[in-house]
């Protein structure tokens, strides 16, 4: 137990640190303690600040124009003043920095006639030709395209009168449908697009809170990118039927006019209906509803009587002209144009009367020219 084993092996002993090890610091030569900048600092490449053939003078005088805002004066004078070289050393390095294509000094006169050193740093040289003047401005972007057209809305169903009142209360459903859910709230262009198909749902008897009930039902729990889409898509594919036509509501409400506006209206509908079957029953409905009673001076008795005066007129003077050319008598287009005018039937019955005796048409107009006619004074 108390023999001593030559075969054990002996102590492990540390590894040197530094030999064969990546983060191993080397015994000599400068270590870097870097932090990361995030504001106030300039990117320096590493081909100026270990640039084989620059003096040191010329490396940290490029490093510090590369630094400096544009417009700082970096001539001679100027630098002499900031820096405790010399101007013959700065100057100096200002001519390798300008070998070596780090700087480019330029003479220029000005406007005004003066003399100006105008000097380009270039913090990597080569990448582009040296400018003896400065960069032009830049040309205009072109106008960006277009965006796309926005995609169409569905289409929706259409009233069969577009009444203004009709359409009012369809845009006051669908504003008030962001009071139901605040991803309904609509624009006024979908707003427009939309009331039509509303409007329809009113025109065929639905109540504006059954249609605000449908729109609103069972609305999918993610967002909505298209609110207006999927509104129209419910006007179009669940609107209901029409209601029965009945003719009995439409001859009362159009009772309520004046009797010529009734009567107008009451053809037109029976024009409209032609040959279907509602168009006896709509008869029926005009004799319950339309009567025309003498002497009240409607639309339809003031019409047919004109049309009645109007056709007697015609009728005397056709006689008039014919009694006058049977007789042979000359008849010119002035006096033509006289009796087809006239409309007084009381005249043209006298005009008749004389177109039996007169000698000449233009005696027709002329009281006393009868040679038949007695004066008012004989016995």
């Amino acid at each position: 137990m108390g023999t001593e084993n030559p075969s054990a092996p002996p102590r492990a002993q540390s590894r040197n640190r530094g030999k064969n090890h990546a983060d191993a610091r080397p015994f000599a030569g400068v270590v870097h303690d870097n932090a990361r900048h995030t504001e106030n600092f300039t990117v320096i490449g590493n081909h100026l600040l270990q640039h084989p053939e620059l003096s040191l003078l010329a490396i940290g005088l490029a490093g510090c124009i590369q630094s400096v805002r544009p417009g700082t004066a970096v001539d001679i004078k100027s630098l002499a003043a900031r820096f405790p070289e010399g101007p013959t050393r700065i100057a100096a390095a200002l001519r390798e920095l300008e070998t070596h294509g780090y700087l480019h000094r330029t003479r220029e006169r000005t406007p005004t006639g003066r003399v100006v050193t105008r000097t380009v740093s270039c913090n990597k040289p080569g990448h582009r030709a040296a400018r003896e003047t400065p960069s032009p401005r830049p040309a205009r972007r072109a106008a960006q395209e277009k965006p796309p057209p926005r995609k169409r809305l569905p289409a929706v169903p259409r009233p069969s009168c577009p009444a203004p009142t009709l359409l009012q209360a369809a845009v006051d459903v669908l504003s008030g449908l962001r009071h139901r859910d605040p991803r309904l709230l609509l624009s006024a262009t979908d707003a427009e697009h939309l009331a039509p198909g509303v409007a329809a749902w009113l025109e065929r008897e639905v109540t504006p809170s059954a249609v605000r009930h449908a729109l609103t039902e069972n609305l999918p729990n993610e967002p909505l990118i298209r609110p207006a889409a999927l509104l129209a898509h419910r006007l179009a594919a669940q609107l209901p039927p029409p209601p029965p036509f009945r003719l009995e509501k439409v001859a009362r409400g159009l009772a309520s006019f004046e009797p010529s506006v009734t009567a107008y209206w009451f053809e037109v509908v029976e024009l409209g209906l032609a040959n279907t079957p509602h168009r006896e029953n709509w008869r029926q409905q005009m004799n319950n509803v339309v009567t025309h009673f003498p002497g009240h001076k409607t639309y339809f008795e003031e019409k047919y009587l004109e049309g009645k005066a109007e056709g007697e007129a015609k009728g005397e003077a056709k006689g008039i002209l014919r009694a006058l050319e049977v007789r042979g008598v000359p008849l010119t287009d002035e006096v033509r144009q006289r009796i087809t005018a006239c409309t007084d039937l009381a005249r043209l019955n006298d005009w008749l009367d004389r177109a039996g005796t007169v000698e000449r048409a233009e005696d027709l107009f002329t009281p006393g020219a009868d040679p038949t006619e007695l004066p008012k004074d004989a016995p």
